[in-house]
Order: structure tokens, then sequence, then C-alpha cells
């Protein structure tokens, strides 16, 4: 059974090219993409809510990708299937520092940061989730896409 995963891409232009947001995960073991666990009992204000987002252009499903690897939570492999999705928050530059997602991050102690393309080659080196290695070209070519 494959555990389904929201994988959300928040992108923006950095110096040298496009920047993803990251957090810090424990569970994915370093900086990752924002995650969550997409439940099969979803309710319909939920379902509601995201159809709405996606059709106003906050939110696009970009594709798919697929990984097996270990889960904290289970204590064993598991197959996982991450949904990218890419965020679009219009109306907010962010590219400027301390912007509105930066300050609501920082409010709420999130460890964040942004990091670029290359950056994301090289896990060990950033900190990065060893899961990056398995989701960075998918997430790459649809965040182009």
């Amino acid at each position: 059974e494959n555990q389904q995963v929201a994988l959300v891409m928040i992108t923006r232009q950095g110096r040298s090219g496009l920047e993803f947001l990251l957090i810090w995960n424990d569970n994915y073991g370093g900086y990752f993409f924002p995650v969550a666990r997409v439940k099969r009992d979803c309710k319909p204000d939920v379902v509601a809510v995201e159809a709405i987002r996606a059709d106003t252009g906050y939110f696009a499903l970009k594709g798919e990708v697929g990984d097996v690897h270990f889960s904290n939570r289970f204590n064993r492999e598991r197959r996982y299937l991450f949904h990218l999705c890419q965020a679009n928050f219009l109306g907010l530059d962010l590219a400027r520092p301390g912007n509105a997602l930066e300050a609501r991050l920082a409010r709420r102690g999130i460890l964040w940061n942004w990091f670029s393309e290359e950056q994301l080659a090289d896990p060990v080196a950033n900190s990065l989730s060893p899961t990056m290695d398995a989701v960075r070209l998918s997430v790459l070519a649809a965040a182009r896409a």
C-alpha cells in the first residue's frame, strides 16, 4: 500500500536561479519540502477548500513521484507516492526578505530556509532529507513546467 503524501513546492526567483522553501522535518531527517500525509477519510470541508485553492491558482498539482524508504512512524520500509503541488502566493513578493510568509514561519518557530537548485543536489552538505534524492529531479522538472 502506498502512503499518499502531498508535497508542496514554494519557489521564488533567486540570484542564481530558482530557489525552494524547505522546512526542517525530523520525520524526514533534515530540510525537506512542506509535506502532509493524505488521509483516506478526507472531510468534505477539506475537499472544498482544496478545490477552491486549485480553481483560484493558489495550488496546482504538477506531478507525482514514488519512493520506498524507511518510515520512523511504522518502523519499516514503506512505499510513498508524493503528489507534487505548486503553491502560488498571489500578491506576495517572496524575494523580499521578511515577507509575510517568512514572518509567519518565524512566529510559529518553524526552521526554514531557501535552497537553490544546486543545493538540492547535495543533501548531506546542506542538511537536507535523504528523501531529497528520490524527489529532486521530478520536483525540478515540475517547477520548471
